[in-house]
């Protein structure tokens, strides 16, 4: 009972931050001052509150706090040896933030780790559930698989920087000190980024591995929420390219984050009457 409420709520709560998410675009698009500031702080705190409700739901409060505290661990410790000594990320940059930090580190930037992470992780978990595949776990030995899941939740947060970095930089909410070869940024910032999730996906889904738990008592609609949420990022992301007349940068983008939220609301689809029959949609 509490289950299926805290379901409803979490559902109401993504469809407030969708259409908050429509009326911040068109507020970017038009260039509204005060509105602008007001709409783009409620789409920095959704998000965060989205992932902690629905890892609350999927996982259990004990482990999302457990994912979110890594996430924001290691994201935080990567990010000040970045910003102090031009490591990890490929080169020297700097924030133009006005937000209070931790250890040198927005707070945004800090909160923001685990929301990417986890929200591509989820977008990962979703091919399990719609193929009713279990996660790794010692029962069964498969601990190869792990491997293959954690390369997929670091490629997915990783495209979505590859996205997101430049259109920040035109934005000026952070700088390169020395360039690089991709819209200014250095390659090896993206390798920083595939190292972060690597470290915080692998961490946690070792957990997963040694203290396994049976989720299905979770709708399935749930599920796809973090997939279409990772799908209103790429096009969020796709609009402001357009906007700042980065059109390479908006179909090259587009393709790399949407693709992988396409295929798995297909198979969703495709599945969709025997998800339907166990009566957990």
């Amino acid at each position: 009972m509490i289950t299926k409420l805290s379901e409803k709520l979490f559902l109401g709560l993504f469809s407030l931050s969708t259409a908050l998410s429509i009326v911040l675009l068109f507020s970017n698009m038009s260039e509204i001052g005060d509105t602008k500031n007001i709409l783009s702080f409620v789409f920095l705190l959704l998000p965060v509150i989205l992932m902690i409700s629905h890892s609350f739901i999927v996982l259990s409060p004990k482990r999302g706090i457990i994912f979110i505290l890594i996430g924001m661990a290691v994201g935080t410790t990567m990010e000040y040896f970045g910003l102090k000594y031009g490591v990890v990320f490929g080169g020297e940059y700097v924030y133009n933030m006005s937000f209070p930090t931790i250890f040198t580190v927005p707070l945004p930037v800090v909160l923001f780790w685990p929301v990417f992470i986890y929200t591509s992780y989820s977008l990962v978990n979703s091919f399990l559930v719609w193929l009713k595949k279990s996660k790794p776990n010692y029962l069964k030995g498969n601990w190869l698989m792990i491997i293959f899941l954690v390369i997929c939740d670091s490629l997915l947060v990783t495209a979505i920087d590859l996205f997101m970095d430049p259109l920040q930089v035109v934005d000026g909410n952070w700088s390169w000190i020395g360039g690089g070869a991709y819209y200014g940024i250095p390659i090896g910032n993206f390798i920083g980024w595939f190292v972060v999730a690597f470290i915080t996906s692998g961490l946690f889904r070792s957990f997963e591995y040694f203290f396994p738990r049976n989720s299905d008592d979770v709708s399935k609609v749930i599920y796809l929420i973090p997939v279409l949420g990772y799908g209103i990022l790429s096009i969020f992301f796709t609009a402001t390219a357009i906007r700042l007349t980065m059109t390479d940068l908006a179909i090259f983008g587009f393709i790399i984050t949407m693709v992988p939220v396409i295929v798995s609301v297909y198979i969703y689809l495709r599945n969709y009457k025997n998800i339907k029959s166990t009566n957990n949609i």
